[in-house]
């Protein structure tokens, strides 16, 4: 996802980050190996390279593929716990910031391409209540 949108998104989400700033970890391509520069641990990052491979976007992609089946609109699901436990810190409860910059990236993605090519379209998520 290394488009103009993803880009976008990427800057709009460092742009309002507080505290630690976001680290986007483009060496971390799916279903490749990756070496945690902290502790040394190789890890084979879930996924496959095909998106990179043909020069897509993913998160442009299901907004497009939404539109074309004529739905309302695109529901993120996002569980990507691996990705929150490779970047948690503190010692428990921990801190996940890492990965809710990545989600707050590709809901940005996703918004954008819907603002784009269906502007209708709405975007909706399961988000867990926090206070």
């Amino acid at each position: 996802a290394h488009s103009a949108s993803w880009k976008a998104a990427k800057e709009y989400v460092t742009s309002g980050a507080n505290g630690v700033a976001p680290q986007w970890n483009e060496n971390m391509i799916p279903g490749q190996q990756w070496t945690d520069p902290k502790t040394g641990i190789v890890t084979l990052v879930p996924g496959m390279t095909a998106y990179l491979a043909a020069g897509r976007n993913p998160y442009e992609d299901i907004v497009h593929l939404a539109k074309d089946l004529g739905c309302a609109g695109v529901d993120v699901d996002y569980e990507e716990m691996w990705h929150a436990d490779t970047f948690k810190t503190g010692t428990g409860p921990w801190d996940l910031q890492q990965t809710v910059y990545k989600y707050a990236a590709i809901l940005k993605n996703v918004e954008g391409t819907m603002r784009k090519v269906a502007p209708k379209m709405k975007l909706s998520t399961a988000a867990g209540a926090v206070g």
